[in-house]
């Protein structure tokens, strides 16, 4: 074996390694942003769940609008029906994944575990469901 083959063996190996590495670094940046994350932030506090405790997730139409129906699992619905409750009359940002979807006033405490936020944009609501759902 002549030394420029050697050189390519090695090269062609170091490319190898730097693919595998790179591969690597991408599945778990992919596995991170996969934490998605939907926060509601009141004036004094916010709450915030992962999709660990989600217990369903569907787009619908709901009084001619599109509607993210998200329901909650036990522990997440009672931490949410304290924090509605805590917050009644007062605004609230929604926020998937640090971006602001909406804010609303809360009218009432939320105790159905399920919470629906309406938008005329189909696409980024099947997106945050798709990032929640399994």
């Amino acid at each position: 074996m002549t030394a420029t083959q050697r050189s390519i063996i090695i090269a062609g190996s170091i490319v190898v390694a730097c693919v595998i590495v790179a591969v690597g670094v991408l599945f778990a940046i992919s596995q991170s942003s996969s934490a998605t994350k939907i926060a509601f932030a009141a004036p004094a506090e916010r709450i915030e769940f992962g999709r660990e405790q989600v217990n369903g997730v569907e787009v619908r139409k709901h009084e001619g609008r599109w509607a993210l129906v998200i329901g909650l699992k036990d522990g997440a619905s009672k931490s949410f029906a304290s924090f509605t409750e805590r917050n009644v009359g007062k605004q609230v940002r929604i926020l998937v994944d640090g971006e602001l979807m909406t804010t609303v006033r809360v009218t009432e405490p939320v105790r159905s575990g399920r919470l629906r936020i309406t938008s005329s944009d189909e696409a980024k609501l099947r997106r945050i469901a798709g990032k929640l759902g399994s």
